[in-house]
């Protein structure tokens, strides 16, 4: 098992107040779900992190660290830029404390990463796993540009500890072929899927090198930006396959983070990032168009089409734009909140109506 998680999300400064938490005892669940919610908010320098897996992964550990002695609790360790929204007031702050760093963001993950694993492996805790997106985990830099050369953080890490770094894919979709960043493909135009699936292999994972698959080349950078001819084992050490693309549900938001409390510190922030981007958010702009999704009837169809297929004939996909998904939290889980209501572009009945016929409640 491995004593320590290290995670590519998460200001690194929220260390110390994610790991009180995971080491806590509780057994209420609401009160686990509102602990992880407040840290879910706080956990990012955007104004908003919409990954639903961030905070029921901590409850996860959490509940784990419930059974386990304390010598064996699991430490989950925020690795990105350090930052605190409570003391940045202005998009003159913001800029200084957040976007002055980006161009050294993977530099600083890998710092934190180095930091605090040297201090736990002394301790005698020799395993960690940890978890990057995307292209933050290749073992080589890359271009992300004719002349624009990204440093990863894997790459810092394979410099640093060698061969004791084991770098595994976990096979999803590939990033865009064309230069429509929007248009997502399947890994080897689905060819690795059919072959996993055709063989009855939905739960595989295997060293890359010197295999077929690792010497096949890299499709999952945008190849329109990168002039580097990379192999998948020049990049990974493994891959791993679980489960067909269509199987795989892309989930977003986090069912009432925004609460009444948060709702005005997260419209400061919404107007603080997009000032810093350039934009003159007002508060009329929040209210009427912000962050929520606005949904129609054809949305919600296309949600059920991809959420619950064996009840609808629509065409299936790969991947929903995250508004969809975020809309599905917001009407099977809040449906009757009155807050919400106000942003569905549907009469409320309507929205029932369509509920109703659907899933035949």
């Amino acid at each position: 098992m491995w004593g320590e998680i290290y995670h590519e999300i998460g200001v690194g400064n929220m260390d110390k107040r994610i790991n009180n938490f995971l080491s806590k005892k509780i057994n209420n669940s609401k009160t686990a779900r509102e602990e992880a919610t407040k840290i879910f908010n706080d956990v990012g320098y955007r104004e908003y992190w919409n990954c639903y897996n961030y905070p029921w992964f901590l409850i996860q550990i959490q509940k784990l660290n419930n059974s386990l002695p304390d010598s064996k609790k699991i430490k989950f360790h925020p690795s990105d830029i350090n930052f605190d929204w409570y003391k940045c007031s202005s998009e003159e702050d913001y800029e200084k404390q957040v976007v002055s760093l980006f161009p050294k963001r993977d530099s600083i993950i890998a710092s934190n990463i180095i930091k605090r694993y040297d201090k736990s492996s002394s301790r005698g805790r020799k395993k960690a796993l940890i978890i990057l997106n995307y292209r933050h985990a290749f073992l080589r830099d890359t271009h992300c540009g004719l002349n624009n050369m990204c440093e990863n953080t894997g790459r810092y890490l394979a410099d640093k500890y060698g061969e004791k770094v084991a770098n595994v894919y976990i096979m999803g979709l590939a990033y865009p072929s064309k230069k429509d960043l929007d248009e997502y493909t399947v890994v080897k135009d689905g060819k690795w899927d059919a072959l996993f699936e055709l063989t009855g292999k939905t739960d595989i994972g295997f060293n890359l090198k010197n295999t077929p698959f690792g010497r096949e080349p890299l499709d999952i950078i945008w190849s329109g930006f990168s002039k580097d001819s990379l192999l998948y084992q020049d990049t990974f050490t493994g891959l791993v396959f679980y489960k067909p693309v269509d199987k795989h549900v892309n989930i977003m938001g986090w069912n009432n983070s925004i609460s009444p409390n948060f709702y005005n510190e997260f419209k400061r922030r919404v107007r603080i990032c997009g000032r810093a981007e350039g934009k003159n958010i007002s508060d009329e702009d929040v209210e009427n168009d912000g962050f929520f999704p606005k949904i129609t009837n054809d949305d919600i169809h296309e949600i059920f089409s991809q959420l619950i297929p064996e009840k609808t004939n629509y065409r299936k996909e790969p991947l929903r734009e995250a508004y969809f998904e975020t809309s599905m939290n917001i009407l099977l889980e809040s449906i009757d909140d009155e807050d919400l209501h106000k942003n569905i572009t549907l009469p409320i009945a309507t929205v029932k109506q369509i509920l109703t016929e659907e899933l035949q409640v």
